[in-house]
Formats: C-alpha cells, structure tokens, sequence
C-alpha cells in the first residue's frame, strides 16, 4: 500500500521509540507524570510518527505514540483533555484491531462498544485521516512560540507546531476541506522559522507549501496575499543565497500579484517587490527591474518607512555602480521626475536627492560646469534639512564641501570656501558616529577645503589645519588601502608640497614628492563620469602634481640634480597627451609644464624651451573664466619669469627691452591680482622690481606697492613663526628700497619706505599704545585689554614647547582664532582708517641728529635726519662700506670677538682677535662713522657745555657692530665726539619719545642673582650690588632664591627703574625664548617674548648688567628680537645693554661708574633721562683703562630717549 515518506533512518525512529517508552514507564508506575506533558515528549511522539516505517503498518510507532497521547490526556487539564485522547484512540485503533491487550481499558472499551478502530485511520498512508485533531494540537506550541521571550525555546515550540501540521496535512489528504487552511497556516509558520533559522531546507519547503496552497486558495481569499507575500520572501532567499534566477522570477510574480490585491496599507508589499526586482536585475544583468524598483521604494516610503528608504538608497547605489556605459542622464531624469511632487522634501526623497547630487557634481567636475556644482551644493543642503539620519548627513555634507569648494576655486569666493571647511566638519561628525561613512575620506576633505581657502587668501593657519587634516587621514589608513585611497594620498602629498614651497622645507618636500610617485605607480582602476573611454580616473591630477613637486625639488634642494626637472618635462607631456579638452585641472598642467620648461630652459640656456613656456602660459590665461583665478595668475608670473629669462639670452637690445617690459607688466598683472593670496602676490612684485630699472618714472610707486604687500603679509600671520618667516623670505627688499630712493633722488621718501618695511612684529603694539594717547579712557582701556591679550598670545606662541603634532595644532589654532579675534576688535575700535604711522623726520631730529647707515652692493650711505624743515634726509655716500666689504668686515668681526672673550683661547690668540677688533673699529671709522660725524659737524672733543647727541639706526647686518666705538688707532674717535644711542627704527624712537617723562625720585629695583642653576657664578656680583645700594640707598633688592620670575615682574610694575644683575642666554634662532637666568629659569624661564608683552608706561630705565643682552638673529636684524628691545617696548625711555658678552668684573665696572655719574656719586636720586651721557662716561673711563682691548668696553650701548 501507499504510505506517507519515511523521513530519517532507523537510528532516529529507534532513538524515539526508547525515549518516548521511558516517558510511560515513568507514568505508568505515577513516576514523572508530568515529564509526558512537556514539549519534549510531545516532540518525541510527534517526530516517532514522522520517522514510522514506511513499508507497512508501523503499529510499534502507533502504539508507543498512542499510549504517550493517552498519558497525556489523563494528565492534562480539562480543555486540552480531550483532543489528546482523542489522537491517542485514532492512533491506537490499528493497534486494537491487531492487539487489543496493549490499549488501555478506557479505549478498549471505546472500541469494544462497537466503534471501528479502522474509521479515522487510512490503511495507504499509515496514519490517521481526521487532520482536525493535529491541527487543534499545533494551537497550543503556536501560541507559546508567539508568548516566547526566549529565542531557543521558540523556535523549539515553532518547530513542534510545524510538525504537527505536516502531520495534519498527511491527515487531510488532497481534497479534505480543511487543507486549505493548513497550507496557508504552515506557509505563515514556515515563513517565520526560515526567518528564525536560514535553513535553506525551510526555504525550500516554504516555497513548495506557499505555492500549494495558493494552488488550493480560491480568488478572493483573505489569506491569499499573507501567502503571497510569504511565499515570495521564501523563494526571494533562495534567488539571494544560490542565485537562483527562476526562484527570483517566482519572488517577483508573489509579490506583484501581492500588490495587485490592493491590500498594501504598510507598503510591505511594493517594498518587497521591490526588493525581488533589484535581485532578478542583478541576475539578469538589466537596469529596468532595478528602475521599477526604485519606484516602488519611493512609493512605499510614506507607509513603510525606514526600511523602504533603506532599500531605495540600495537600488540606487546599484544603479550608480552599473558598469558603463552608466545610465547616468537616465539616472538623473529618473530622481528629478520623482522629486517633483508637491509639498516639502520628505525623507523618502533623500536617497534621490544624495544620488542626483552626485551625478550633478560629478558631470560638473568634468564639464566645468558651475552651474552644476551650485545645483549639487543646492541638492546637498535639501538632504541636510529634511534628513535626521548621521549617514546621509554626513555623505551630503561631504559632497556639498566638495561641491562648494570647487566653487570657490573657479569663483574666488572666499565665503564659499569656509562652508566648504564647516560642512567638512560636519561630514567628520557624522562620521564618528555612522559605520558606512569613511572617517579618512572626510579628514581628507576637510584637509582639502582648509588647501583651497589657504589658497584663495594665504591664510597661513588654513594651510596648517590643511596639512594636520591630510596627515590625520593617511594615518588613519592600512598601508593595503593606499591603493584604493590613491586620491586621498595624493591630496596630502599635495598639501604637503604646497606647505614645503611655502616653508622652504626640502625634508617636507622629498616626503611629499616620495608619496606622490608611489601614487603615480599604482594602478588607476576608476573611470571618470562622461570621460573619453580609457583615461584613468584621477591620473592627470596625480601627474601633475609629481610634476609640481620635482620641479620645486629642482628649486629648494640642495645639490638636486638637472635630472629632476627632466624628469617634470616628460611627466608633464605625459599629462598633457593624457588630459581631455575642458579638463577642468587643464589651467593646473598648463601652468606647470610651462613652469617646467621654463626653469629646464634656463638651465639650459635654451630659448626654444622657454618660448614653449611663454605658448603654454598663454594657453592657460586664454582659458579666462574657466580657469582657477590662482591657477591664472600662476600662469601670469610663468610666462613674465620665462619672458625675463629670454631677454637675457637676447643679443638684440631692442628686443630684449620689449621682452623685459613685457615680463614687468606681467609681474605687476600678478601683483595687482586682487583677492589673491598676498604672499603670491608679494613674490610677484619682487620680480616685477627685478624686471624694472630703478631709473623708471614709476619705480617708486611700484617699490610703494610692494612695501604695502609685504605689510599684509608680514601683519597677517596669525602665527609668530609666520611672520618671522615672512620677514626672512623678503628680507632683499631693503636693497631695492635704497637703490630705487636714490635713483629718484627722493631720500624722504626712502627712510619713510625703509620705515614701513621694518620693526613690523612689533608694529601692532606699538600703534595700539600709540592709539591710547587718543582715545576717551574707556576705549583706552579696551585697547589696553586688547594689547595685553595680543602680547600674551605672542609670548605664549613664541615660548611654547615642540610638543606632539596633534598638540601642538590644537594650542596653534587656539592662537591664530584669538589673534583674529583680537585684532578684528582693535581695527573696530581705532576706526575705519589706521593713524598716520609715518613719523615725523624733522621732529625727531630735534635733540640731535639720526643715523641710519645701510650698505649695499654698489656702496653705503647714510641717511642722515638733522631737523632741517627744508631738507629733512640729507644722503652721504660712503664708497667703502659696499655689501661685501661690509660683510666680510661684520663676519670678522664678529669671529674676532669671539675668540677675544673667550678664555679658552690662548693668550696669543686673543690678543691676535683683539688686534683684529681694533682693526675693524678703524675700518668702520674710515669707511663711515669718520665720514658720517665730518658731514654732521661734529669734528672735535666738546670743550664745554653739554655734549652733543648722535642716535645710530643701522640697517641690517650692519647692527652688529659698535658704531659708538669707531675710531682711528691713535685720535679722536665717535666716543670723543659725541654721546652716541641707538634706536631700531625711527618708530621704535617715537614711540618710547611719548612716555611720560622721569619723575624726581624714580624708584629702583636691583635683581641680583650670582649663581643661576646651571649657569657659571657671577662672581663679582656681590660687590656690585653692594657699590649700587650705596649709589642707591632707597632701592629695593630682590636676590639668590627670591630673585625668581613672579616675584621679578611684580616688582617691575612698582618701580621706575631697573638694574639686572644677572645671566642672560641668547637664543638667535628662536628669538622669543631668550631669557633672563632668575632662580626659577629653567621652569619658568622669563624670555624676551614675555618682557616684550608687559606695558609699563612710563618706566624709565632699564640697566642689563647681563652678557648678550642686544644680540639678534641675523636674518631679522631689523626688528630688535633680544632683550635691550624687549626691555623698550615695554616702556623703558632708556635701556642700556651690551651686544656681545661681558665679564661679571667688566659688568661691575661699567655699573659702578655709570650710577655713580646718574646719582652725582650718590648725592641724588638717579636722573634717568642723563642715561646716555652717564653710560658714555663710564664706556670712555673703562675705555682709557683698556685701550688696547675694546671687548671690554665697546660692547655697552644706550637705546631710547
């Protein structure tokens, strides 16, 4: 006969048959009763009869089954009682036909009242046909798996209610009419335990049922779209799992009858066909399934929710990920039809949004289409309004940074450019906190929006945050992802090359350079949207920024070999042959290949390669408005450099002239470039005065823009550093300034120029001080505050430490926002228009004349202010202080000194170096002091009255020497003259010129401190302080341990005057840490940085005993880095110091003799405004003492009043 499958094998069926016997041992003997009522034995009895023996009637299996039901059912509570016994009899009939003594009493006496025992029991199957009783048992697990918080056991029960029913389909056979219901109900269950489980063995089951069941469902039915949609899940992971395309043409029919049925109230239906027709795209390799289910997603959004936006944003990023041809215009069309509905954006339409916002900018970046990229920024901010999403925000805030900073670069929109920079920060965000978003990537659009702003406005802290951002990025990357991030390394070894050009960083530069040629070699494996088939993604871009940077390695390494830019030609070919027509990085290549050619052909000296630089310049400028303004006006200075290079291979005068003329305008197109970053700008108007005879009518308004351009420059920085560096990358102006003065025959116009282009880090003080003289006292006091605050940023920024990289950008960019801040508020304060800063060249020659002496190529001058209203400069050219003899006399010199004051040396040595001072004292005597004091009148000793004043204001390099020392080897030299003082500028003079006056009886405070940790002792400081506190009875001592930098700079505050009787140390390459040696020095140093942020108006001298107190870098010679300026702008009217070091004998000496002429050897109170004739006095009696050996006292100096 036939009968139902046998499921298992033997092994199973005998495994339950002893189970399932031991549960009614138990119960037979009352042990364990309520074991037969647990889910496992009923388990245990339905799984027996699913694994009965197929080959005939298994009355082992019915009977052991039959006996557990009719335990149970004398167990179980009333409800439930009698359909458990009720199988237990249908299962027990055979087993009574053929051996009634194993059916209990009660059944067998059911079936000896007459009952058939064969009524409910099919002899074909094996099994019973009344599916009625199967079914009311699967209610009870059913409903447990539905009440289950725990997931095992649920399934377990879902699991037991599933065989049942397949116990209650065997039952019911093909026409009973209560299959129906079981095959939809075993559908529903099957549905929920492939969820449960993934078994692809339920899948596979789920689909056979489902489809059965449909098959017995008449049109109509309630239950057809639940097993519709059952059904289509269940073959729709099949298609998933085993891409099984026919499984997925079967999800697809489930789902769309499903839908048909109009029954969708929560889109589950259009989301999960939907979700069949992007997986059949996928099978069948067809964009139109994945069209329509776009569609339904969208549709479904407003009812589904979450999940169908989810899905939608999936259909669409597989549409973009389609290999070409891409339907990209299909794409775009497609969103925007969809996005046109009325009302608000809704959250269902961001998914469209972020996808036609990137189709948008990317046709944009390769068509250099403005307009497009505005619609993308537009699309992008949309998605930001109505989206709560960290995803989507994060991905729209990165790509309208993008978008906005493209736009900034072809529009010079500066606005555009820091919304680029706060959206990128707000892609960083979301990043942090949505897996999908790429933290790298976003670091590294940030890093290139801060690129694009420094660019746009030389914004030197922009370009830091650039270069911490792209660094943060490529660290965050595996060593394997370089190659799929090949963009994102190449963006920092952009930021990299730029910020080394900038700094003059060879070691930046070759890491830079070395990154790039890494990209260079890899594998370009992207394509550009609408780009000619075959050109590589990025590839132009890469090959030109290698060419960038070997051409700038040829310029700032040392000893780099002609290889090198041989090599940025044959890259730079490469990248032109490779570039598309309208590449929107066309301007960038153009630009630098003619910068390559250009400086190759120098080299070569050849004129057809630097013609070819002048064609490709002009190629870039003619593409105007579809270039990069920066990219512009780099192309402006290329073509006049390669136009200035072929005029001097030029034999034709006539020709070279033109080519000359035409290379200045171009310089001064560059300079002129408004809106363009001023140290560009700056380097354009060197060359423009390079390119322009001195002799020119308009040299001197052009000299005028310059010194303008390196003002903003200079002043701009937020940084220290970046000012100092501006100072020392243009220091070769002063020259020009002098030769063009000169040639126009207009020496006032020279010193004011000459003025305006020094003493600049300490310009903002000073004006700010100025300013208070001014003002009402309540924005005085404002201005004090702002002072107060800018100083301290300096000294903070000045004496910060090298700490870590991320520390050190935290603590830079805390500076450069409060500077800005700072100074913003000051320009509001002092009003629209900045006062006057010129100073006045007759009036400060007023109590005696001013010097400034300068040395250039073809000789020296001076500059000579005597207080004639008629002629306030007058010129004195000085033939033997040309630049190089000057130099090689400073740079002896200053060897000499050296090896004079250092008791390391031999006797003979010394005085050798000695002998060779002197020689340069009467050098400097016979070159230009000699001269200097003949053209002032002052040709002789004073004979009686008062002595006349000199102010010495050397420019340069010239600041090392003694100018108040020159003299001839026997006779009258400066000091017998005249009482010289010093100023580092004519400014510097004015400015301590306004402090209030001395008053009768000035306060003193001495600060001793003989032995300074680590510092050799000051021996002879103790009797120092001992001769001043006689000279001085009222003054206040601080000394040894006391002497420390709290207490120093709270003393300073209450008195007038100060003596320091101490170490210094001198440091010429961080000028803003050189220090005092107090007692606490070496944890808390007092350094020139902080002394120099003090004001203390009307304090009148300052006396540093110390050693190396004037000393200054040689590169920033002009802005009286060291502590004697420190000391000045501060407040002091006088300070005295010393240019080299001194001994502490020598120190006491020159203190003794100078209090005891300001105190008339103690009879009165100090008169500080005698300070220079007090220290004249005591330099020419120390003088008369050592005559032979001026290191002992040439060094002293008076600066100020």
């Amino acid at each position: 006969m036939s009968v139902a499958p046998w499921i298992g094998g033997w092994d199973v069926r005998a495994q339950l048959l002893e189970s399932v016997r031991a549960r009614i041992r138990a119960a037979e003997r009352s042990e364990g009763g309520g074991d037969v009522l647990s889910r496992e034995a009923l388990s245990e009895a339905v799984g027996l009869l699913s694994h009965r023996r197929a080959q005939d009637l298994d009355l082992e299996a019915l009977v052991t089954a039959g006996l557990l039901f009719f335990h149970r059912a004398m167990r179980q509570r009333p409800e439930r009682r009698l359909v458990e016994m009720v199988a237990a009899a249908q299962l027990l009939g055979p087993v009574y036909a053929s051996a009634p003594h194993l059916v209990p009493g009660r059944i067998r006496a059911f079936y000896a009242g007459g009952q058939d025992p064969w009524e409910h029991f099919s002899a074909e199957t094996g099994f019973t046909t009344d599916p009625h009783v199967w079914w009311e048992l699967h209610k009870d697990p059913t409903q447990r798996y539905l009440a289950s918080d725990d997931d095992r056991a649920g399934r377990a029960y879902l699991s037991l209610a599933l065989a049942l029913l397949r116990l209650a389909r065997l039952s019911a056979g093909p026409s009973h009419p209560l299959l129906p219901q079981l095959l939809t109900s075993t559908a529903t269950l099957l549905s929920l335990y492939r969820a449960a489980t993934g078994d692809l063995a339920v899948c596979r089951e789920a689909v056979e049922v489902g489809r059965a069941a449909l098959r017995e469902l008449p049109p109509g039915d309630p239950a057809r779209g639940l097993t519709l949609a059952n059904t289509g899940l269940a073959a729709l992971e099949l298609a998933r799992r085993l891409e099984d395309r026919p499984a997925a043409e079967l999800a697809v029919r489930c789902f769309r009858a499903a839908l048909a049925l109009g029954e969708d109230e929560d889109g589950g239906h259009g989301v999960n066909l939907g979700g069949a027709l992007a997986v059949l795209a996928g099978l069948v390799d067809d964009e139109e399934p994945l069209f329509e289910a776009v569609a339904l997603f969208h549709a479904a959004a407003e009812r589904a929710g979450e999940i169908a936006v989810n899905n939608l944003d999936a259909a669409l990023g597989m549409l973009l990920r389609r290999p070409e041809p891409l339907p990209y215009e299909r794409l775009a069309a497609f969103c925007a039809t969809t996005l046109d509905h009325p009302g608000p954006d809704r959250p269902a339409d961001v998914p469209l949004l972020r996808v036609l916002s990137v189709i948008r900018q990317q046709q944009a970046e390769e068509q250099s289409d403005l307009a497009g990229l505005r619609e993308s920024v537009a699309l992008c901010r949309r998605v930001l309004t109505v989206s709560d999403d960290p995803e989507a925000r994060g991905e729209a805030a990165n790509n309208a940074s993008s978008a906005l900073r493209l736009l900034a670069q072809r529009t010079q929109d500066v606005p555009a450019a820091r919304e680029a920079i706060a959206l990128a920060r707000t892609a960083l965000d979301h990043a942090a906190v949505a897996e999908r978003l790429d933290e790298p990537v976003a670091r590294a659009n940030l890093a290139t929006a801060y690129n694009v702003l420094f660019e746009l406005t030389g914004d030197l802290e922009a370009q830091r945050e650039a270069v911490y951002a792209s660094r943060s990025a490529v660290e965050a990357l595996a060593p394997e992802e370089h190659a799929e991030h090949a963009g994102l390394v190449t963006a920092q070894a952009m930021i990299l090359h730029r910020y080394a050009s900038r700094t003059h960083d060879p070691g930046l530069l070759r890491e830079a350079l070395n990154a790039q040629r890494r990209v260079a070699a890899l594998p370009d494996v992207r394509r550009r949207v609408a780009a000619p088939a075959g050109v590589p993604a990025r590839r132009v871009t890469v090959l030109c920024g290698l060419m960038s940077m070997l051409t700038d390695a040829w310029v700032l390494v040392p000893g780099e070999p002609l290889s090198s830019l041989e090599e940025a030609v044959s890259v730079g070919e490469s990248a032109l042959a490779l570039m598309a027509p309208g590449d929107h990085v066309e301007s960038f290549v153009l630009n630098e290949f003619a910068r390559a050619q250009r400086l190759l052909g120098r080299a070569e000296a050849d004129p057809g390669r630097l013609r070819t630089a002048v064609a490709l310049a002009d190629r870039a400028l003619a593409l105007g408005d579809h270039a990069v303004r920066a990219a512009l006006v780099a192309a402006e200075i290329e073509r006049a450099h390669a136009l200035d290079h072929l005029a001097a291979l030029e034999t034709d005068p006539a020709a070279a002239g033109e080519m000359r003329a035409a290379a200045a305008a171009g310089f001064a197109r560059a300079r002129d470039s408004e809106g363009g970053r001023t140290d560009v700008r700056m380097l354009a108007a060197l060359r423009q005065l390079d390119a322009t005879d001195i002799t020119a009518p308009d040299a001197l308004e052009h000299l005028a823009k310059t010194v303008d351009l390196l003002r903003r420059t200079v002043t701009s920085g937020p940084l220290w550093n970046d000012r100092e560096h501006a100072l020392r990358s243009f220091s070769r102006l002063t020259e020009r300034i002098i030769t063009t003065g000169l040639a126009a025959d207009d020496p006032e116009r020279l010193v004011t120029l000459l003025e305006r282009s020094r003493g600049l880090l300490s310009e903002d003080a000073m004006d700010i001080r100025r300013d208070l003289h001014d003002l009402d006292p309540e924005r005085a006091k404002e201005l004090r505050l702002i002072d107060a605050r800018l100083r301290a940023l300096d000294a903070q920024d000045r004496a910060a430490a090298a700490e870590d990289f991320a520390q050190r950008r935290a603590l830079d960019r805390e500076l450069a926002a409060e500077r800005a801040r700072l100074t913003e508020h000051w320009s509001r304060l002092r009003g629209e228009e900045p006062a006057d800063d010129a100073p006045d060249l007759t009036a400060l020659a007023a109590d005696g004349p001013l010097v400034l002496v300068a040395s250039v190529r073809s000789g020296g001058y001076a500059f000579l202010l005597t207080g004639n209203p008629t002629r306030p400069v007058e010129v004195l050219e000085l033939p033997g202080l040309d630049r190089r003899s000057a130099d090689e006399r400073v740079l002896t010199f200053l060897t000499a000194r050296h090896f004079a004051t250092s008791d390391t040396y031999p006797l003979r040595v010394r005085q050798s170096a000695q002998a060779e001072v002197r020689d340069t004292l009467a050098w400097l005597w016979t070159a230009a002091a000699g001269p200097v004091l003949e053209a002032l009148g002052l040709t002789g000793t004073p004979q009686s009255g008062p002595w006349p004043r000199l102010w010495w204001c050397p420019v340069g390099f010239l600041s090392y020497l003694p100018w108040h020392a020159a003299g001839p080897p026997t006779g009258e030299g400066v000091l017998d003259r005249a009482v010289s003082s010093y100023t580092a500028s004519l400014r510097a003079l004015a400015y301590v010129r306004r402090m209030p006056g001395a008053p009768a009886h000035p306060r003193t405070l001495i600060v001793a401190q003989p032995e300074a940790p680590g510092a050799s002792p000051l021996r002879g400081v103790t009797e120092e302080v001992a001769a001043l506190r006689n000279l001085l009875p009222g003054a206040t001592l601080i000394a040894g341990a006391e002497a420390t930098k709290e207490a120093v700079l709270a003393a300073l505050a209450d008195h007038d005057a100060v003596h320091l009787a101490c170490h210094a140390m001198t440091d010429v390459h961080s000028p803003g840490t050189s220090r005092l040696l107090l007692a606490d020095h070496e944890s808390a140093p007092l350094t020139v940085a902080e002394l120099a942020a003090l004001y203390l108006p009307g304090r009148q001298l300052a006396m540093l005993s110390a050693c190396s107190t004037s000393e200054i870098s040689p590169d920033l010679t002009n802005e009286a880095l060291h502590l004697t300026g420190a000391f000045q702008l501060a407040g002091f009217r006088h300070v005295t110091g010393a240019l080299w070091p001194v001994s502490d004998a020598t120190a006491g000496e020159v203190s003794r003799a100078f209090y005891a002429h300001l105190t008339a050897s103690g009879a009165r109170p100090p008169r500080t405004d005698e300070a220079a004739f007090a220290l004249h006095a005591a330099v020419r009696e120390l003088r008369a003492a050592y005559p032979a050996t001026p290191t002992i006292w040439a060094s002293y100096i008076h600066t100020g009043a």
